[in-house]
């Protein structure tokens, strides 16, 4: 996800991040790697979008 919050404000990523999810207040923690979008990614395995699927072999 682009945003996540920040001590209650809508923030992006930053290295080291640590955030709350907007939808399902679960922690979350910031990827910013030197090849892929700066992005939050839920800490635990348990997603809260119900669209959700794992990627494909072909990804």
């Amino acid at each position: 996800m682009r945003y996540a919050l920040i001590d209650g404000v809508k923030s992006e990523a930053l290295p080291k991040g640590r955030g709350v999810c907007r939808v399902c207040n679960g922690e979350v923690l910031a990827k910013c790697g030197k090849f892929k979008v700066w992005h939050w990614s839920h800490k635990s395995l348990i997603s809260c979008d119900r669209w959700w699927k794992s990627e494909t072999d072909w990804h």
